[in-house]
This record gives structure tokens, C-alpha cells and sequence, in this order.
């Protein structure tokens, strides 16, 4: 997916006091050119998820190194505006990483389950920050852009901050990025390198915008074709309107017509066989969410040619082409059954006459093996099926034999 750079922002400042269990929000909007962003505070919010929940799973690259580098940028940043540096803690850095996973579903401070994105801190901070973006392909574009942002910089920029997690997800050749602020220090060593891995996020349907990428049968398919369909998820977010390849959620395959088109897939990829023609219609769901498309089978139309001759002792091929859609498919052409025919089963001759060749026909593949003569004395014949008579009268019968076993029989008489 070619990287967009829209940009939306929200932004809300709350103060909460130790004895406060409750939180108050206010949401703001402000477009911005160039790049998405977020940015959020909130007070920590305990919530709980939704029994109708389901867990989506994803492929993608949690980037340890570009969180290192981002920290490096804001403390740079901190230090030029004399604000005391942030350390990485270790469990806010993987809250982080978390929370940029989630943000690759659903693109706000909501988190894709419904609850506070605060739900997602670990430690419990008596004051908290969130920010996020999408698009931006290195941590000195992410910061840049943050501090760009007056609301984003003041949280970047906030003295009462001693903690900070930043989180970097790539998937789908997107990077999302996370920073998580915090007023206590907890401490830990922070991770570097990079790290593959199955995300699991767990989302409300109602937040999800499932689709079927169905370009390999868009088209319409023909009867005997088959192809998979990929499901993915639209961001319903705020602002960002990128697409996430689903290929490890276990999804529920059904088809409107498996007489027509057959599904078969346990996973975000589906496989549908295309069996006679008509229509339907594939499903993907998960939970009450449903990606659907419609697959539509025509007959083939189709031109043959041999392209290996049947023989005695071997089938045949023939080769067919599609002329709608250059699909070509192989039929066997069966074995060729023996024939012997003979031109003449009767034959005279003068004693020491000569007969020109016996015509025999075969079928194709086969061939005559042998001659042979029950009375050479009176009629011998050649390999080639060539009589001669002898001095003697009398009556011979001559017995041609084919490579495919079958015989064949001619009877010379000599007579004077």
C-alpha cells in the first residue's frame, strides 16, 4: 500500500487528583496537511470489554530500533526548550507497542475494543498522555510532525513527564507510531532490534470495516478455475482511511451456492473453486462482522487439438483452450484397439510363380512381426509378405502376425 498523508488531530488536557475514579473528556478536531496524526490525554480509565468482542491476528514488525531513535529526537527536543529528559520505561514501552498495533485497526484514542486508550497502561500514573500517527516512514518524521502540532508538542514538550513508552508497528508496508507519557518513573531496560510478530487485537465489530480483496476472481471465473480471496480491514478511524491484510484471523468461509462456487479457508485467505455455472455469494465473518463479495462463473468456450496421437500401445492428448480466457485444460485420448486387414485371403499361383507384396493394414503404432507358411514346400512367403510357389501343388496357409498379437490368415493354392 503506497503510504497517504492525511493528517486529523484531536486533542484534550485533563488533571486528575489522586481520589478522582472518574474521568472527564473533551474532543477537539483540527485538520492538518501532510500527515496523520492524534493526539490525546486523558486520564488513566479502567473499562471493560464487550462479551461480543472478537480477536483479530495480523503479521507485522515491532521496530525497537526506531523507537530508540524517536527517543533520542524528543529528548533533543526537551533539552532545547529546558525540559529534563524522558527514559524509556520498559513496560510503557511495550504499552506502546500494544497501542500501535491497535491504532493499525482503528485509528483513535478509543482503543479498537471500545475502552479508554489509558486501559492500556500497565503502571498507573496520576497523570497520562497519548500520542499517534500513521504514514510516516522514520522517527524523524514522526517527530517532526508531532512537534509541528501545537497540541501534539505539548505533550511532547510537558516538564511533569519523566516517562515515556513509543511504540513502532509496521504492517503492510505502513509504520504506526504510539508515544505514551507518564508523570512517575518506573523504570526497566528498553528493547532494541526489530521483532516479527502475530499481533492480537481484540476489536467490537462495529468498529471494523471488513472487506474481501476479490482481484483474482474480479473478473468472473470459469468452470473448473479457482482463486483465493484475501480479507482485509478499512480504518474507520479518525482521518486515516488505510487497509490492513487480515491473513491470520481464523474467519468463518460460507458460500450462497456451493453447487455454483465452493469456499474452503480457516484464515484470512479463502479458497473458491469455481463448479458450474452462476452466482454467489462469499462470506467471510468473524463474530456479528462479515466481508462479503460476489463471484460469478460462465462457461468456458472451449477449442481442441491433438497434440500426441493415440497408438496401440499408448493413450493420447488432446490439449483445449479457452478462447474467452486462455485457460487450457488436457483430455487422454484412449489406446487404439488392434486391426488387421487383409487385401486378399485367397490366393493362386503356378508352381514356381512369384506374388507381388501381401497389402496389410494396422492400426497406428502396430506392425507386422512375422510370416510363416504351414507348407514351405508348397508356398513359402517373406518377411515382407512376399509368395512364392513351389514345384509342388497343393494348398499352404500363410499366418501374419502383428507386434499387438493379433494375426491375420491367407490361403495360397497351387495349381497347375
Amino acid at each position: 500500500m503506497t503510504e497517504q498523508r492525511n493528517t486529523v488531530c484531536c486533542g484534550e488536557n485533563t488533571e486528575r487528583k489522586a481520589s478522582e475514579k472518574k474521568t472527564g473528556r473533551r474532543k477537539g478536531f483540527r485538520r492538518l496537511g501532510g500527515i496523520l496524526m492524534l493526539f490525546f490525554m486523558l486520564f488513566l480509565a479502567g473499562g471493560t470489554a464487550q462479551a461480543k468482542n472478537v480477536t483479530l491476528r495480523f503479521s507485522g514488525v515491532r521496530s525497537y530500533t526506531y523507537a530508540n531513535q524517536a527517543l533520542k529526537l524528543v529528548n533533543q527536543a526537551r533539552a532545547r526548550a529546558g525540559k529534563p529528559k524522558l527514559t524509556m520505561g520498559s513496560r510503557l514501552q511495550e504499552d506502546a507497542m500494544k497501542r500501535a498495533e491497535e491504532i493499525a485497526v482503528y485509528f483513535s484514542h478509543v482503543r479498537p475494543n471500545g475502552e479508554s486508550c489509558f486501559s492500556a497502561f500497565t503502571e498507573s500514573y496520576a497523570r497520562a498522555g497519548e500520542n499517534i500517527a500513521a504514514g510516516q516512514s522514520c522517527p524523524v518524521e514522526a517527530v517532526e510532525d508531532w512537534l509541528d502540532s501545537p497540541l501534539h508538542r505539548q505533550n511532547v514538550l510537558d516538564g511533569e513527564y519523566k516517562e515515556i513508552g513509543i511504540g513502532c508497528f509496521r504492517a503492510d508496508g505502513v509504520y504506526y507510531w504510539t508515544e505514551l507519557f507518564g508523570t512517575e518513573s518506573y523504570g526497566g531496560k528498553s528493547k532494541s532490534g526489530t521483532k516479527t510478530v502475530t499481533a492480537r487485537v481484540s476489536a467490537d465489530p462495529a468498529v471494523l470495516c471488513l472487506r474481501l480483496d476479490a482481484r483474482a476472481v474480479g473478473g468472473g471465473m470459469k468452470e473448473g478455475e479457482s482463486g483465493k480471496l484475501l480479507v482485509y480491514n478499512r480504518n474507520t478511524g479518525e482521518g486515516w482511511d488505510g487497509r490492513l491484510n487480515l491473513s491470520a484471523t481464523a474467519f468463518r468461509w460460507s458460500s450462497s451456492r456451493e453447487e455454483a462456487v465452493s469456499v474452503r479457508g480457516g484464515k484470512g485467505r479463502g479458497t473458491v473453486r469455481a463448479r458450474r455455472k452462476g452466482t454467489a455469494r462469499i462470506s467471510a465473518s468473524l463474530g456479528s462482522a462479515t466481508a462479503s463479495a460476489t463471484v460469478r462463473v460462465t462457461s468456458h468456450n472451449w477449442k481442441g487439438k491433438v497434440t500426441r496421437k493415440a497408438t496401440v500401445f499408448r493413450e493420447g492428448e488432446k490439449t483445449y483452450r479457452c478462447r474467452c480466457c486462455g485457460k487450457t485444460t488436457m483430455k487422454r485420448i484412449k489406446k487404439l484397439r488392434p486391426v488387421l486387414k487383409l487385401k486378399t485371403t485367397c490366393l493362386r499361383l503356378a508352381p514356381g510363380r512369384k506374388s507381388g507384396r501381401i497389402p496389410v493394414t494396422v492400426a497406428r503404432g502396430d506392425r507386422v512381426v512375422s510370416w510363416k507358411s504351414s507348407n514351405p514346400a508348397v508356398a513359402k512367403v517373406s518377411g515382407k509378405g512376399v509368395v512364392r510357389a513351389g514345384k509342388k501343388c497343393g494348398r499352404a496357409v500363410l499366418t501374419v502376425k502383428l507386434k499387438s498379437g493379433k494375426t491375420g490368415r491367407v490361403t495360397v493354392t497351387v495349381k497347375r
